[in-house]
Parts: structure tokens; sequence; C-alpha cells
């Protein structure tokens, strides 16, 4: 009889057609993993994979016992959700990832409502590329994605939440005529002449920022870029310029006398901020209730923006500050869709 840890190990060394990175995958080493489908091919009296030592690729024996491993955890997994219904208490494993800034920033809060509501759903948490997110989603390697984007993607659902403000900072210490004003609102055509720290040029944030730049035909004095916001900030507080990122990310820094935090005139720069997961997942009592709890969370978020708004607005009529630009235009929205996020 076959052994289902066996086809286990061949289903996910299927999935990655690489033996090193399933091995990492599946917790074991990767003479172990070669042994496991080795007898696997052995029993079955067929060649799996063909193997180089350039690529690993699936035989037609191979392409057929990997549809059948699909549809055989598919309903393993049904079945696990059918006793579930039997069990007072709400138990199981989730399988999430997010982009690093959500994971930094984002994801903690929303986790920690979740564990407090469920402590016995065990969580596992990865940080990845976009990309590479999007990749294990449809092939049942995730169950749930925190994305920066609202894009739609073949086979996965997708809830989006309110988008994240995106705010200038710079450091008092800068030689730049933003940081010497005491003003919390920096004019668009005053960033022209700034040093910019950027994220990378395919990540969303930078999307948005390059698009502002070019509707205001200007360019950014690009002099760093980076990934990593801390990597960002840093560099901002040592004056090396300034930068244009999420306001969740300086929530720290708000009341840091080293960052001075400005919305800018006339703009709205957002990103918006998605869950994701495959259209086929089996929802089980854990999967149902985590898509409460963000629907929830989602829904605070929304009430939170609304009520920072009224209130700058407020702020602003007190300053005698309009919310229009000198030309006399509507603020305006600019939002980014992109495959990419950070």
């Amino acid at each position: 009889m076959l052994n289902i840890y066996t086809l286990h190990y061949f289903f996910v060394t299927a999935q990655h057609l690489n033996f090193s990175k399933a091995a990492k995958h599946l917790y074991i080493t990767q003479p172990a993993l070669s042994k496991q489908i080795q007898q696997l091919e052995d029993q079955l009296q067929v060649k799996l994979f063909d193997r180089t030592k350039r690529s690993v690729k699936l035989t037609d024996a191979g392409v057929v016992l990997m549809e059948n491993c699909r549809n055989l955890f598919a309903t393993i997994a049904d079945l696990e959700g059918a006793m579930e219904q039997f069990r007072s208490e709400v138990r199981g494993n989730l399988r999430i990832a997010s982009t690093p800034s959500l994971g930094n920033y984002i994801l903690p809060d929303f986790l920690k409502e979740f564990s407090s509501q469920f402590p016995q759903i065990m969580l596992h948490t990865i940080f990845k590329p976009a990309e590479e997110i999007v990749k294990m989603l449809k092939t049942g390697e995730l169950d749930f994605a925190f994305l920066s984007t609202d894009d739609k993607y073949p086979g996965l659902d997708c809830r989006t939440m309110s988008g994240q403000k995106l705010v200038f900072i710079c450091s008092p210490n800068c030689d730049h005529s933003c940081a010497k004003s005491s003003s919390e609102i920096v004019k668009p055509s005053e960033l022209q002449n700034c040093r910019f720290i950027s994220f990378e040029r395919r990540s969303l944030t930078r999307l948005a920022v390059d698009n502002m730049a070019n509707e205001h035909n200007f360019k950014l004095q690009t002099v760093a870029e980076s990934e990593n916001i801390e990597i960002i900030k840093s560099m901002v507080v040592r004056g090396m310029g300034g930068a244009i990122v999420p306001e969740c990310t300086i929530q720290n820094e708000k009341n840091n006398d080293q960052i001075m935090i400005k919305e800018i005139e006339g703009v709205e720069l957002s990103r918006p901020v998605s869950l994701y997961s495959n259209k086929d997942l089996h929802l089980s009592k854990a999967h149902k209730e985590f898509l409460t709890i963000f629907d929830k969370f989602a829904s605070n978020c929304k009430d939170e923006k609304k009520s920072a708004e009224e209130n700058t607005e407020v702020k602003k009529k007190n300053t005698k500050k309009s919310n229009k630009t000198p030309d006399g235009s509507k603020t305006e929205k600019i939002k980014v869709k992109s495959a990419t996020s950070r």
C-alpha cells in the first residue's frame, strides 16, 4: 500500500521541481528526500522524474501521479473539514504569508486580534516577495496572503481593505528647504529639488511616488534605493535625503525628533492592502473565522481612516489651510496597481 507521507514528499517535489528547495520546505535533508522518491519509484515500478544536472522534470507517469495526489490531498482536506464540524473548539493550522512591510507593520496587529479569539489555531507566517507568494497560493502551499495590491489573479480570491496612506519624511538635519520649514505640509513643487531615498523601482510605493512626480512634471532625485523600510528610515535620519513611505511604518517615529513627517499638499497618495486565498481552498472553521476577523479588522481600519481624515480637515480649517492647490484645483488621489509590492 502506498504511504501517504511518501506521496506528500513526491507532491511537494513535483511542485518545486527542485530537490533542494523541496527538502528545505519539508524540513528533511536532500539525500533523505531522494531516497523516499527512489523507494516510491521502485514500488510503482515507474520513473517519476527526469533528472539532469541542470533541471528536474516530471515524466508522463509523474504528471498523472501529481494530479491524483492533488485530488487525494484535496479529499483529505475535505474529510478533515467534515470532521471538524463535530468539534466545538476551533483548532487547526493556518499558513500565512505577506510582503516584508506588511509583515512588520500590518500583520502583527491583525494576528494579535485573531489569536486572542482563537488561541488553539497555530499560525505559521513567512515573508516573501509578492511574485513568490502568488505562486505558493496557487499551488496550495499557503492558506492566506497579505499583499500591497488589489490586482486580480486567476484562481485567487481577493478582499481589499482601506489603502495605506503615504507621507513624506525627512530629517531636521537635512540641508533641504523641506526640513527647514516647521509646516506639516510640503508642496509637490518643493520635492523636485529634494534628494530622495526611494523604494526599488518595481515596488508599489515607488510606482505611486513616480506617478505623483510625473503628474507634477518633475523627476525624483533619487540618491539611494532599498527594499527595506528600516534601511530607508535610517538613511533619512542621517540626513541623506527625504522619502515617501507608508504612514503605518513610522508610528514609532511620530514622537521622535529625528524625523519630520509631512503631508503632500494637494495629493493623496495611498496603496491598497488585500487578503488573498486560493478559490479552491476548502474552508474549514479556522479559515472561515480568519475571514470573519479580517472583515471586522478591515471595517475598523476604514472607520479609523475616516476619523483621521475628519480630524485632519478640522485641523486644516483651524489653521486656515485649504485642501485645494494654489490654482484652485481639487486634491488629486493617486492609487497605483501593481503585481509587485513591498
